[in-house]
C-alpha cells in the first residue's frame, strides 16, 4: 500500500488511537523526507546536515528545534520549502494537524515523558485562560516577581510590592511569635525589617518562610495580578514566555500550543 494511501487508511478509522496518530505523523514525515531529500539534492547542499540522510536524522533534528521554535518546524511540516499545502494534511482539520504533527516531533527524543498539548487559535486564548486554571511554576513566579511587576507602569506607580507586603505582615508577625511552629518546620526569622527585606527580594518567600504550598502561592499571584485589572491573568499569560507555551501561524491564523501541565 502507498503512503498516502495508508495515511487516508488511517484518517477513515472512527476513533484515531495515539498509536494510528503517531503512525500518521510518521507518515507524514517520511513524505516530507522524501521531497525534501530529493528537492535539495543539487550538489550544493550538505544532505547530511539539512535534512539529514535518514529519516531518523530529519526527526531528530526537528524534535531538538521544536523545543526552541516551534513556529519554524511546523513551517517545514506545512510547507516544506517550496510554500505549497502539505497535501497529507488538508484533509485534517487544523488543530488536530497541528497537534499530532506537534506532539509526536516533540515527543521523539524525550525521553520516554510523553508532552501531550492544546492547540488554540489566537482568538480563542481569552477563553482558554478564563475556562482553565493555570499551573504556576517557577518560571511563572520569577517572571511576574522579578519581571512583570518591576517593568509594568501601573504596577510600579502603585508601589505593589509595599501593599503586598502590607497584606502578609501581620502572618509573618504571627510566625515570629510561635516558636513551638518555627521548630516543627524548621524556620527561623530575623528582624521584621529583615523579613520584609526578603519578601521583596525573591517571589518563594511565602513557602521559605510561612509554610505555603504551591497551590497556595499560585492562588496568592493570580490575586496579585488581578487585583489591579480582572483580564491582567491573560495579558500577563500572553507576554510570558515558555517553551510550554508556544505560538505558531498555520496557514493564515495564529494558534498557541500549550502544554497540558500549564493548567490543571
Amino acid at each position: 500500500m502507498s503512503l498516502k494511501k495508508n495515511i487516508k487508511k488511517i484518517l477513515k478509522e472512527e476513533t484515531i488511537s495515539p498509536n494510528a496518530r503517531n503512525k500518521f505523523a510518521l507518515g507524514v514525515l517520511k513524505f516530507l523526507h522524501r521531497r525534501l531529500y530529493n528537492f535539495l539534492n543539487d550538489g550544493s547542499r550538505d544532505l547530511k546536515e539539512w535534512p539529514g540522510e535518514t529519516l531518523d536524522d530529519f526527526i531528530s533534528r526537528l524534535s531538538t528545534d521544536i523545543k526552541k521554535n516551534a513556529d519554524d518546524v511546523m513551517q517545514i511540516v506545512f510547507h516544506g520549502v517550496t510554500e505549497k499545502f502539505n497535501p497529507l494534511l488538508s484533509e485534517i482539520p487544523i488543530k488536530d494537524a497541528i497537534k499530532w504533527m506537534y506532539e509526536f516531533i516533540f515527543n521523539y527524543k524525550n525521553n520516554g515523558k510523553d508532552v501531550e498539548v492544546e492547540v488554540v487559535s489566537d482568538d480563542d486564548f481569552w477563553w482558554y485562560v478564563k475556562d482553565n486554571l493555570f499551573n504556576c511554576d517557577d518560571k511563572f513566579f520569577l517572571f511576574v516577581w522579578d519581571e512583570y511587576i518591576n517593568n509594568v507602569e501601573i504596577f510600579r506607580s502603585e508601589g505593589i510590592k509595599e501593599r503586598l507586603w502590607g497584606e502578609i505582615e501581620d502572618e509573618v508577625i504571627e510566625k515570629m511569635e510561635d516558636e513551638e511552629w518555627q521548630e516543627e518546620n524548621g524556620v527561623t526569622f530575623d528582624r521584621l525589617d529583615q523579613e520584609k527585606s526578603y519578601f521583596m527580594s525573591y517571589w518563594h518567600y511565602p513557602m521559605d518562610s510561612l509554610g505555603w504550598d504551591r497551590y497556595q502561592l499560585c492562588d496568592y499571584y493570580k490575586d496579585i495580578l488581578e487585583s489591579r485589572d480582572r483580564d491582567i491573568l491573560y495579558k500577563v499569560l500572553k507576554n510570558y514566555k515558555t517553551p510550554k507555551k508556544q505560538q505558531i501561524f498555520i496557514p493564515d491564523t495564529f494558534y498557541w500550543v500549550i502544554d497540558k501541565d500549564l493548567f490543571y
